[in-house]
């Protein structure tokens, strides 16, 4: 049996099942446990990024992810840590809704300009940064 042929079968169903995820949802950010088969795959996927990582430091882990295929997950801006992705997607709203601000007050009746989740979002972000700051 020849596993290296097995998993790049593999390999290449769940790249075409990616692909057509990102296309109905529009990204990949938050492909998780939630959807399947797939999402276990996409998690482990981040799991061996991380050793990817290791191994490229200590050599002492093993993992089937390649700089190939790193790369193609990259092309198909896969999220490596849904976190990261989250955060992300929560700065980028805030910038385009302080560059909006004006139109965003004329809009709402309490003239807030962020939307309640955001605004809770944002506020998180300042305890924990002057937390960071004070040590």
């Amino acid at each position: 049996f020849d596993f290296e042929k097995y998993h790049d079968y593999w390999w290449r169903q769940r790249i075409q099942q990616l692909k057509e995820y990102k296309r109905k949802h529009g990204n990949l950010n938050y492909l998780g446990t939630k959807d399947g088969a797939l999402g276990a795959w996409a998690n482990t996927q981040r799991t061996e990024y991380r050793f990817f990582i290791k191994a490229a430091a200590d050599q002492h882990h093993y993992t089937h992810l390649t700089e190939e295929r790193i790369e193609e997950l990259e092309a198909l801006e896969f999220a490596w840590s849904m976190r990261e992705a989250r955060w992300d997607e929560n700065y980028d709203a805030v910038l385009r809704c302080f560059e909006n601000k004006e139109e965003e007050s004329r809009t709402r009746k309490n003239g807030n300009s962020l939307p309640p989740s955001l605004a809770v979002w944002l506020r998180d972000q300042k305890v924990l940064y002057r937390a960071m700051v004070r040590g």
